[in-house]
């Protein structure tokens, strides 16, 4: 297995990053579960929603969801994969195939977490909010774009160099 799991006491760096990003994902969907159950809850029996589940579940959560497991689905290859070409038939272009498969979703990728840490930083910089019920500070909702992009950019890049699998 080839996913920096295979032993345990041997797993890189980025295996136990992307697991801790992977782990921050899962609560995010289960504080939405809670939030938007209780929310809903409130609002039939007691008529008093939760004010800040609306934005805090929207801007936060659900971006943070969306990007910081990116990585780690990316090592397990837990991703929808329709193979309608077989490297094999390429023979010994096969393994570059497989390379530039990795690496150009990596460019991609490292300017998806470039541009979105340029514009959370400038949020920060200028101080920016979400003015709502509670003033939320918006540079922390973009800030898991550029977190869960990098860290999957960084995961292409070590699939690229890796040795190709061996069928």
């Amino acid at each position: 297995m080839m996913d920096g799991t295979a032993n345990p006491a041997r797993r890189d760096a980025l295996a136990v990053f992307e697991d801790v990003l992977h782990w921050a994902g899962c609560l995010c969907l289960a504080a939405v579960l809670v939030l938007v159950t209780a929310d809903a809850l409130l609002r039939y029996a007691l008529n008093e929603p939760i004010a800040f589940q609306f934005e805090f579940t929207e801007m936060y959560l659900m971006p943070a969801m969306a990007t910081l497991s990116l990585a780690r689905v990316q090592r397990r290859g837990g991703h929808l994969a329709i193979d309608f070409v077989q490297m094999r038939w390429f023979g010994r272009a096969g393994p570059l195939l497989i390379r530039l498969n990795a690496l150009l979703p990596a460019i991609f990728f490292a300017l998806v977490a470039w541009q979105s840490g340029e514009y959370a930083w400038a949020a920060y910089v200028r101080e920016d909010i979400y003015m709502g019920v509670i003033d939320w500070p918006s540079y922390l909702a973009f800030a898991s774009i550029p977190i869960g992009t990098g860290m999957l950019t960084l995961r292409l890049l070590a699939d690229a160099v890796r040795p190709p699998p061996q069928h």
